[in-house]
C-alpha cells in the first residue's frame, strides 16, 4: 500500500503521537582575518533553555562543535556581519565533546533572528550533500512549531496538512509533544560498549492536553518516529 492511506491501517479510535519541534539554522560560518573558514554548529544553549537563549538580544552561550578548531584560537574573536548587525563569537572552554562558544552583539536582534538570517540548517550526514535554500521548508514537518532542536523528527517528514486532517476525520486523535533533539544525532559512538558511551540530555516538554490524550488511549497510542516513542518511555519511566 502507500502511505498515504495510512489512516486505514490504524487500529479504531488511535491517537497518533507527533514531535512538533522544529529544526534550528544552527550551522553558522565565520572568517577568520587570515581566510581561514571557521564553522560553529550550536548544539544547545549552555545552562539555559531554548527560549531563553533564543531570546537573548545581546548575548548567549551555547554548547558547539567547532569545525576547523585548531584554528581558532582561545583568546580569538570572530566577527560575522549579518545585515548590519555584527555578531561576535568567542571560546568559553573546550571540552572533550564540545565547545562553549560566548556570543555577543549589539542592536536588540533576537538570537533566534540571527540565526535565521545567518544561519544553515544541518543536515544529517547520511544525506552526504550540500544544504540548499529549500530545506528550510522541506527539511521540517508540517507541523514543526516549537523551535529548538538540530535534527528534524524524519518519520514526521512523510505527513503532509490534507493527511492529518483526514486521519481527524476517520476518528484518530493527534497528540503532540516537543523533545529538542540534540547533539547525539551528530556524535559518533566511540567506546566499545554500550554502557561506556557518554549520552546526551534531551529536554521534553508534554502540556497536560496530550498527558489526558494519552491517559484515554492507553492501548492504542501510535508513535511518529524515535523521538516521540523515547519521550513517551521516559515520560512513563
Amino acid at each position: 500500500d502507500i502511505f498515504s492511506n495510512l489512516k486505514n491501517h490504524l487500529p479504531k479510535d488511535a491517537v497518533l503521537v507527533f514531535n512538533d519541534t522544529k529544526v534550528l539554522a544552527a550551522r553558522l560560518y565565520f572568517q577568520r582575518k587570515t581566510g581561514a573558514k571557521i564553522e560553529i554548529f550550536c548544539l544547545e544553549p549552555n545552562l539555559t533553555t531554548v527560549e531563553q537563549a533564543l531570546s537573548a538580544t545581546k548575548s548567549c552561550l551555547w554548547q558547539c562543535m567547532v569545525g576547523n578548531l585548531k584554528r581558532f584560537k582561545t583568546d580569538e574573536v570572530l566577527e560575522l556581519n549579518i545585515a548590519g548587525t555584527i555578531l561576535k563569537a568567542s571560546i568559553v572552554e573546550k571540552r572533550p565533546s564540545d565547545v562553549i562558544i560566548q556570543f555577543e552583539w549589539e542592536g536588540g536582534v533576537e538570537f533566534s533572528e540571527i540565526l535565521n538570517e545567518a544561519g544553515e540548517i544541518p543536515l544529517p550526514p547520511y544525506l552526504n550533500r550540500e544544504t540548499e535554500l529549500a530545506d528550510q521548508e522541506t527539511y521540517q514537518t508540517v507541523y514543526a512549531k516549537n523551535e529548538g532542536a538540530v535534527a528534524a523528527p524524519t518519520a514526521g517528514l512523510h505527513f503532509v496538512n490534507n493527511q492529518l486532517e483526514d486521519l481527524k476525520d476517520k476518528g484518530h486523535g493527534l497528540a503532540y509533544l516537543t523533545l529538542f533533539v540534540g547533539a547525539g544525532t551528530f556524535r559518533a559512538v566511540k567506546a566499545d560498549k554500550l554502557v561506556d558511551h557518554d549520552m546526551h540530555q534531551e529536554r521534553i516538554v508534554v502540556n497536560k492536553l496530550t498527558i489526558n490524550q494519552l491517559a484515554a488511549k492507553q492501548d492504542k497510542v501510535i508513535c511518529v518516529g524515535t523521538t516521540s516513542l523515547r519521550s513517551l518511555e521516559s515520560l512513563y519511566w
